[in-house]
């Protein structure tokens, strides 16, 4: 009926609004009070963008938008108007299109949002993401789980992931008996 697509739009824009304002938290945080996060929502399609003055393009703020864009869809996962897994992994965010400041204060901010969801010790979901810039002093003195990618202890999986040099023989993934 007419009055119960009524009240669905209008939940619609009423999320579209509380996800557009953590997505302009968010932007503020990592840049400056003086740029805007805006989204559009078209046809078949949701776009954030970054403005300030006018909407901000390049692969840069592209890159950042959609950095920017995920994480704000993570933080809003909580809520229980979100349907989010709850899940987030960047895996090396392209930080050589981002000015190493600009990408040291996006994981600033995340780690801050985190830190301030979690206040009570639970937080509603898990973010990782892998990267080869170095963190920013504020992160290096926060506990934050910080692993390598080498052989060994410490390391993201307790070995190293890599093919075999071309000489060897590529390990069997099953036993000889075929046993999955």
């Amino acid at each position: 009926t007419r009055v119960a697509l009524a009240g669905l739009l209008a939940a619609l824009v009423e999320r579209v609004k509380l996800l557009e304002s953590s997505f302009d938290r968010a932007v503020k945080q990592t840049l400056t009070a003086e740029y805007k996060g805006m989204i559009r929502v078209e046809e078949e399609s949701i776009r954030f963008g970054i403005m300030r003055g006018e909407a901000l393009s390049g692969e840069a703020y592209e890159t950042l938008g959609v950095l920017l864009a995920d994480v704000a869809l993570l933080f809003e996962g909580g809520a229980a108007h979100a349907h989010h897994p709850g899940f987030l992994l960047h895996d090396s965010p392209r930080e050589a299109d981002l000015n190493v400041r600009i990408y040291r204060r996006f994981l600033d901010m995340a780690d801050a949002q985190i830190r301030r969801d979690g206040q009570t010790g639970d937080v509603p979901f898990q973010y990782i993401v892998t990267t080869t810039t170095e963190p920013s002093e504020r992160l290096k003195g926060t506990q934050v789980v910080r692993l390598t990618l080498s052989d060994g202890p410490g390391s993201l999986f307790g070995r190293q992931l890599e093919a075999p040099p071309p000489a060897e023989p590529a390990p069997a993934l099953f036993d000889e008996e075929g046993d999955t």
